[in-house]
């Protein structure tokens, strides 16, 4: 008799695509002059202090995703809000 062999698939990667990329970027849009978090850091007005603050975030992520802790939802909301203070200092750097 001969044995029947399962071959597995490999798995696939999440490939990045157009639509993805888009779908990212648009949770990187917030209006500033809602009241809401942001409207706050905005308030502040300071380059540095979105940099450092990002950065900050940026390193939260890294040790939850890195921890046993590991919450997806989590980690995403806080590359989301490092996201978010980046494209805030871009923004004041283009103000001149």
């Amino acid at each position: 008799m001969s044995k029947l062999v399962e071959k597995k698939k490999p798995c696939k990667k999440k490939q990045l695509t157009i639509t993805l990329l888009r779908g990212i970027i648009k949770s990187l849009v917030f209006n500033p002059k809602q009241s809401r978090p942001m409207k706050i850091v905005c308030d502040f007005d300071d380059a540095s202090y979105w940099e450092t603050r990002a950065i900050e975030f940026i390193i939260e992520a890294k040790n939850l995703r890195e921890s046993s802790i590991y919450s997806h939802e989590l980690y995403t909301n806080k590359l989301l809000k490092a996201a978010q203070l980046l494209v805030l200092a871009l923004a004041k750097s283009k103000e001149g």
